[in-house]
């Protein structure tokens, strides 16, 4: 089985906290969402152009109103996936994309 940290790297996603503490928020799919969200980002099968930090993606992902915190990659919701995505991109490059779809590679 390929290592998450590097099949999350392989497309574009990173992280910003250190690499054990990272490990074990994605050894923990009872406690964080870590797994469920890591495994949807890998089921896309998509690229991005830049890096974007997988704890910004759960931060946002998580401080969706009315947002359930996912344990399954089911219940995992792709429109508020996206828009984590989309806002951690943004900040991080101080630009201004309006959807995911733009953050991918060809």
């Amino acid at each position: 089985m390929t290592d998450t940290v590097q099949a999350l790297a392989a497309i574009g996603v990173d992280f910003s906290v250190p690499e054990t503490e990272l490990r074990g928020w994605l050894a923990n799919a009872d406690d964080t969402p870590y797994p469920a969200i890591a495994q949807a980002l890998l089921g896309w099968g998509r690229r991005l152009k830049a890096p974007v930090f997988l704890d910004v993606i759960v931060w946002n992902y998580e401080h969706t109103p009315g947002v359930t915190s996912p344990r399954a990659i089911a219940d995992v919701r792709a429109n508020v996936l996206k828009a984590a995505i989309l806002e951690g991109s943004n900040k991080r490059y101080g630009t201004q994309a309006t959807t995911v779809e733009q953050l991918f590679a060809p």
